[in-house]
């Protein structure tokens, strides 16, 4: 899926609406990963900062693994 999105070549704006989306934090972490793997290091932290402290729990792992917040895989991400 990772690979589907960096052939699309996603614009701004598609870029946003995924790490906004409301619907799963799924499809917001696939967004944020995204980035880490297309921005330039300069503009990261200006798309990560909103999601640092971000509370929504998720589990990495689908149902049954252990459950984090997105903003603590965020922050994974910067490291």
């Amino acid at each position: 899926l990772l690979f589907k999105l960096y052939t699309l070549q996603l614009t701004r704006n598609q870029i946003l609406r995924l790490v906004t989306h409301k619907d799963s934090p799924y499809i917001r972490a696939i967004g944020l990963l995204y980035l880490r793997y297309v921005c330039e290091p300069k503009e990261l932290w200006g798309w990560y900062e909103p999601y640092v402290s971000d509370p929504e729990m998720w589990s990495q792992l689908g149902e049954g693994g252990e459950r984090s917040t997105l903003g603590s895989f965020v922050r994974r991400l910067c490291t």
